[in-house]
């Protein structure tokens, strides 16, 4: 049963968790972070959000496992094509004539399917040598999931579709190999230029500074108060000429996609 909260018992547990955990919610989107609670409070088999409030504030492991299921991201293989033809042909092309290393963030990386797209365009171009690229997220559930490389075959057949919007010279099989009758594993290679660190990227420091910062979905959970901080982040993480690549990509509004500085 979907458990109702208001408005001030959401603000008063935020508020309870930044005080013993030290981990902020309170500026994340309201109504979307209410839903993400109580179905987190029915997944946990509580009947009420006091029951699983006091669990939170006694278990940080339970913490954990809490922000596991409420930073739940949506992400895949090859998201929008259109923007990865994008990124391949005007922004990396161009770093990779410049013929320096380059840093990437990927910030609020969720399972890592943009992590391995960004590593098939490396080898695409044959620049993954140069590229050193840091993936983060609060869900460490994720974390692990995108550092095995494993994924079922309903993403596949997702990725398989969108890798052939992308590039038409290529099969996507060559990329990966079956792990087991449901599952498929990336190749060995696709993601040594990439680490996953859990990390909460509203506290935490920006892990460096960066040539690209991907932030493609994180942003829309978030209040204008924390977003305008995020950007304000982002911006100061970013060296001189870089760009950041953040929601969905329109082609007559390529400059909002990926905005140099």
């Amino acid at each position: 049963m979907k458990v109702e909260i208001t408005p001030e018992e959401l603000e008063a547990l935020n508020s309870a968790i930044l005080a013993r955990h030290d981990i902020d919610f309170t500026q994340y989107e309201p109504k979307s972070f209410s839903r993400r609670v109580s179905r987190a409070i029915d997944y946990f088999g509580y009947d009420s959000l006091m029951a699983m409030w006091m669990k939170l504030l006694k278990d940080r492991d339970f913490l954990f496992e809490f922000i596991d299921q409420i930073t739940v991201g949506m992400t895949s293989m090859f998201r929008d094509p259109q923007m990865w033809k994008f990124l391949r042909s005007d922004i990396l092309l161009k770093l990779k004539h410049e013929n320096k290393p380059i840093s990437i963030w990927h910030a609020g990386c969720s399972t890592g399917e943009e992590t391995y797209s960004l590593g098939i365009v490396l080898q695409d171009l044959k620049i993954q040598d140069r590229v050193k690229a840091i993936a983060t997220d609060l869900n460490r559930e994720s974390i692990k999931k995108a550092e095995s490389g494993i994924y079922d075959n309903l993403t596949l057949r997702q990725a398989t579709t969108q890798f052939s919007e992308y590039s038409v010279f290529k099969k996507f099989g060559a990329y990966q190999e079956v792990h087991s009758p449901r599952e498929f594993k990336f190749k060995e290679g696709l993601n040594t230029h990439c680490k996953y660190q859990v990390s909460n990227m509203i506290s935490d420091p920006a892990p460096g500074k960066f040539d690209v910062i991907f932030c493609r979905n994180v942003l829309i959970y978030f209040d204008t108060t924390l977003k305008k901080k995020m950007l304000q982040k982002f911006y100061d993480a970013l060296n001189p000429g870089g760009y950041l690549v953040i929601g969905y990509f329109d082609v007559p509004f390529v400059d909002a996609l990926a905005y140099g500085y």
